[in-house]
């Protein structure tokens, strides 16, 4: 530990429960009081989330939604973010809670083209090293010409 800030790399759940800081000032024996414990809880389990499409087969010009969602949490913090092909990601819009309790996040695309054809997935992160969710299952936009 150093100055002010913990830093805990690989975090497990071992790490979880209880935290609390003093100082002592260099060369000496005498410490200061100890800070009010804070809390860590660390989850076993990365959530995974759902995306899904509007249409899974649409025609050129058409429009199609992506939606991708995570069960449970707070929405504070969330970024969301869409893969095609492993080529292309695109950042979908703030989060929102659900009818359900689900946090979700959309993407339309409109109008659709036959280059949007492929394979989607989506993941969710939140800090500044952002912590992620695992990936979605993959799901497959079919786009036909007119």
């Amino acid at each position: 530990m150093t100055g002010d800030t913990l830093s805990i790399t690989a975090v497990s759940v071992s790490d979880g429960g209880q935290y609390q800081c003093e100082g002592q000032r260099a060369g000496s024996l005498l410490s200061s009081h100890r800070s009010d414990p804070v809390s860590l809880s660390v989850s076993g389990n990365r959530p995974k989330p759902n995306l899904s499409l509007s249409r899974a087969s649409v025609f050129t010009g058409d429009s199609v939604t992506l939606r991708c969602e995570v069960e449970g949490g707070s929405a504070a913090g969330w970024r969301y973010y869409c893969y095609r092909d492993s080529q292309s990601k695109t950042t979908l819009v703030s989060p929102t809670e659900s009818s359900t309790g689900a946090l979700r996040s959309s993407y339309t695309i409109d109008p659709v083209s036959l280059s949007h054809s492929g394979l989607y997935w989506c993941v969710a992160g939140r800090g500044d090293a952002p912590y992620y969710t695992q990936y979605s299952v993959a799901v497959t936009l079919t786009v036909s010409g007119e």
